[in-house]
């Protein structure tokens, strides 16, 4: 999953020295695993998977030869349901596609992994 998570991000065109100040981020222990709700998509092999902890969407990456096949939209479902409002901390990149599934944006939050980036903040109201 961390492999995947590093291939998803590394995705967007950021550079090694960038990455590699996102690797503790990216990279998923199996004590993260135990603390909520997660969802794999797979197909022969992982294409992407999601996240839920406490109404936080802490996790949501597809493999980049997955991208644009819905399998995205089908984890965001997925980790929707069941909660009245998902908070969502969404890498700049992946905001077009957080506000095409009908999240609202609510703010933004500094990155842990880079100092002074910004990162937008959503909510997906449930109904």
């Amino acid at each position: 999953m961390s492999a995947l998570a590093f291939a998803s991000k590394s995705s967007w065109g950021y550079d090694g020295a960038f990455m590699e100040a996102c690797r503790a981020e990216l990279t998923v222990h199996p004590h993260d695993l135990e603390r909520g709700r997660v969802r794999v998509a797979v197909d022969g092999e992982l294409l992407g998977f999601s996240g839920v902890i406490d109404g936080d969407l802490e996790w949501l990456f597809v493999a980049p030869d997955a991208m644009g096949r819905g399998v995205g939209a089908a984890l965001l479902d997925d980790a929707c349901a069941g909660q009245s409002v998902l908070r969502v901390e969404a890498d700049p990149h992946a905001a077009g596609f957080y506000e095409r599934m009908g999240a609202r944006r609510i703010g933004e939050v500094e990155s842990g992994s880079i100092p002074g980036r910004a990162l937008p903040v959503y909510e997906i109201a449930v109904s």
